[in-house]
């Protein structure tokens, strides 16, 4: 086996060093009296500040007002909005007007009833979030971050075969292992679904690829053979059932490999070069992208069978794709930096659909883009170019202007990940740094 691995912990393993993931149980709240049957008012303010009343004409030291501002907007209403813009709103905020909501609605809320809303929704105009310790530097270009599927853990990959296993907890973001394969161009690595074993390919190395297994922190060898073909394990995808594994080939063809055991069923060819592969939620189908501006459907189920096929509305060359999942949403992103996000049902209806919504943020190839559990939020980033990063919310379908901070420096981001209950993303980016943000409106990992 060439590599080795270093800071590795025998004695125990990865899995063993984390606790499970556990959903947060809600604070008990104190019981009240029988008497009292309303909840507890806000508390009044202990003093007034004259400034919070004042208009903008008042505030202002000239007559030259900011784009969308009169002389008569509020004053203090504004100042906010601009905080809020460039750094999130802060968590005392958020639960200090939710407190106050609840309170000043309490004879609504007593007539409504099931007419209200929970009230959980993800806001779409501001994103609160706040920037974290960041995971790892790594000496080389990080090409891939992922969180595990249910332990608070992470690993940041890099071009020189380097993995750093990294335990989350947002403030020290303590490093758990860290693994070297010499000689091996590590192009991608991934976590199988049930987060036993890390998948790593390179496109360079033929003949096999690695698995990482994270209770015995042991990495091996496996075969990757077609017949008398040596293939590489280049730009590829793991169905969310854990059953298949789909890569990029070489020329015009991708192929399809079972996990258990890890052995190529078939593989596929197209007229043009296949760029980005995309399962179902369901894991029945198996959709591929290329340079036609074609989008083929194949039923995983009946291998080689392509029983659907359409145009990706506008696009030249598909570079990512990727399905909501509640198969709600279905959204590509090209060569030009094109985005375009269909409904699924009208994707899998249509050899012509039209996108319900297309982004022309970003001017550069589109190397990823991720969904959140609950379908509400998606990160989409482009590696060509320095700072191209969108967040896009669900269903409204725009972008969230105040992510990144225009002072921020991302520098070329190559991979993107959302925690599984979306408490944080995280960006790797081609100085080897894998930064962390904390996405203040989801309360879980």
């Amino acid at each position: 086996m060439d590599g080795f691995t270093i800071d590795t912990l025998p004695d125990k393993g990865l899995l063993e060093l984390v606790e499970p993931q556990k959903p947060r149980e809600p604070r008990k709240k104190k019981q009240r009296e029988e008497t009292d049957e309303r909840p507890k008012r806000w508390r009044k303010a202990a003093w007034a500040d004259t400034d919070d009343d004042i208009i903008a004409v008042e505030g202002f030291p000239s007559s030259k007002f900011p784009r969308k501002v009169t002389p008569f907007t509020d004053y203090r209403s504004y100042l906010v909005s601009k905080f809020e813009t460039i750094y999130g709103r802060p968590n005392w905020a958020t639960r200090a007007a939710a407190k106050r909501s609840a309170d000043e609605d309490f004879d609504v809320l007593a007539e409504a009833g099931d007419l209200i809303t929970d009230g959980k929704r993800l806001p779409k105009t501001n994103l609160g979030f706040s920037k974290c310790t960041h995971l790892t530097k790594l000496p080389t270009i990080a090409n891939s971050v992922q969180f595990h599927p249910d332990r608070n853990v992470t690993f940041i990959s890099g071009m020189n075969g380097q993995i750093d296993i990294v335990n989350v907890d947002g403030d020290d973001n303590k490093k758990l292992n860290s693994v070297l394969l010499e000689n091996f161009q590590l192009h991608r690595a991934c976590f199988t679904t049930d987060g036993e074993d890390i998948i790593i390919g390179s496109k360079t190395t033929f003949g096999y690829f690695y698995n990482y297994n994270m209770r015995t922190s042991v990495h091996s060898r496996v075969p990757l053979l077609m017949g008398k073909d040596r293939l590489a394990l280049k730009d590829f995808t793991l169905s969310p059932n854990g059953q298949y594994l789909a890569s990029t080939g070489r020329k015009n063809s991708f192929y399809l490999m079972s996990m258990k055991p890890k052995e190529i069923i078939t593989s596929f060819q197209l007229n043009d070069e296949v760029h980005s592969l995309c399962f179902s939620p369901d894991s029945t189908k198996l959709f591929a992208g290329g340079d036609e501006g074609l989008i083929y459907c194949y039923d995983v189920r009946q291998t080689k069978r392509c029983f659907h096929r359409f145009y990706d509305d506008g696009a030249i060359s598909c570079k990512s794709l990727s399905i909501s999942p509640n198969t709600g949403y279905f959204i590509t992103g090209d060569q030009s930096g094109l985005v375009n996000c269909y409904k699924y049902e009208d994707v899998m209806t249509n050899q012509n659909p039209k996108p319900i919504k297309n982004f022309t943020n970003l001017k550069t190839p589109i190397n990823s883009i991720k969904f959140n559990n609950s379908s509400e939020l998606a990160i989409i980033s482009s590696s060509h170019a320095d700072n191209c990063v969108k967040l896009v919310h669900f269903p409204s379908c725009t972008i969230f202007s105040n992510f990144p901070v225009s002072f921020s420096n991302l520098r070329r981001v190559n991979a993107v990940d959302i925690s599984p209950n979306s408490g944080y993303i995280a960006l790797a980016n081609n100085l080897g740094y894998a930064y962390l943000y904390r996405l203040n409106h989801f309360p879980d990992y």
